[in-house]
């Protein structure tokens, strides 16, 4: 999670890097053909792109994630995972108590919005954390939800107790938004929560996408005058590369960010997707939080932040399925009566 932080994800990413060629070697074990499906996919979208180098670096960074993500599932105490999370985000955590009436820090991520998303992540994992240690994962996820004053992230969040509701995680849930009532009144923020913000920001989010140069243009306050109005093209701008070709702010959506950079390559991890939700490899209850979540943001699809945390939910929540739980049966199965 410490990749999370402005100033280490460059670092973070070199490591993991690094890490999935030791696995790749020292296992003799060949990545995951899903990774390499999709980091291919990534890599052609190279192929006439204003940097092709963008694609190349994150597709391995992604490659990367994938290899060392199956190689923790496979080899690794699961809970051994989460303590390896809450350590990495303690120095933001730690932050976040030290700002907390500051107008919607940053702190060691991105921006606060990234903050956010950090922290959802440890809601979303908490069932799979012992009932012990759910607290200890509730913290980041209280603090760095609160102190962000992120609308999204916490509509999410309910959207998810909803789906698994618990006795606890209602205590758990009450908490965090008293946390972040008492942040958005300490920080001046709590208009955010009101109808005219929301109805604001959900101009401007839809906005990026109907009418791109204008709402660039409020959103940044100013544009250059060689920005380009985005069309879709069959073979994308590039992975990562939409502000490199258009010179605009990021559409807060990750499905139309994804076929804006990858065209008609944009299918291959959506199939994917629809293949993991289809076969129960991902959740139900965890892919709906996770597909509203990528309605309103583009991290998950736009910078290497995102990819770190999204890897983080689908490691803990991955359902490794037996050799004969393919496709086909899984078809069979839904297509069997009910008894």
């Amino acid at each position: 999670m410490a990749g999370t932080f402005t100033s280490l994800y460059p670092i973070v990413a070199t490591i993991l890097v690094f890490w999935a060629a030791v696995i790749t070697w020292r296992c003799k074990r060949t990545p995951p053909l899903l990774g390499l499906l999709l980091a291919v996919a990534i890599y052609l979208t190279s192929l006439g792109s204003v940097e092709p180098l963008m694609p190349l670096a994150l597709g391995t960074i992604i490659l990367a994630v994938i290899v060392v993500s199956d190689h923790v599932r496979r080899e690794w105490d699961l809970q051994s995972f989460f303590i390896g999370l809450t350590a990495g985000v303690a120095p933001q955590v730690f932050a976040a108590f030290t700002t907390f009436g500051a107008a919607r820090p940053g702190l060691m991520s991105l921006n606060a919005s990234q903050v956010a998303q950090t922290g959802l992540v440890f809601w979303l994992v908490l069932p799979e954390m012992k009932a012990r240690a759910q607290w200890l994962g509730w913290l980041p996820a209280a603090v760095q939800m609160a102190v962000s004053v992120s609308r999204v992230p916490l509509f999410v969040a309910v959207v998810y107790f909803a789906l698994k509701p618990t006795k606890q995680r209602a205590v758990m849930l009450f908490l965090i938004i008293v946390l972040f009532i008492y942040a958005g009144y300490a920080q001046g923020q709590i208009s955010r929560v009101l109808p005219p913000q929301l109805i604001k920001a959900a101009e401007l989010r839809l906005g990026l996408i109907s009418s791109p140069i204008e709402s660039s243009q409020a959103a940044a306050g100013s544009i250059s005058d060689s920005v380009v109005s985005p069309e879709f093209e069959i073979s994308g701008f590039g992975f990562g590369n939409y502000i490199n070709h258009t010179g605009l702010v990021r559409p807060h959506n990750v499905f139309i960010l994804m076929f804006f950079e990858m065209g008609i390559l944009a299918l291959i991890p959506v199939l994917m997707l629809g293949w993991a939700v289809f076969t129960r490899r991902l959740p139900m209850a965890v892919f709906i939080p996770l597909f509203i979540l990528w309605q309103f943001t583009e991290e998950a699809n736009g910078r290497v932040e995102g990819f770190f945390t999204t890897a983080a939910v689908l490691t803990a929540v991955w359902r490794v399925q037996p050799p004969k739980a393919t496709l086909l049966a899984a078809i069979r199965q839904r297509l069997q009566p009910a008894k």
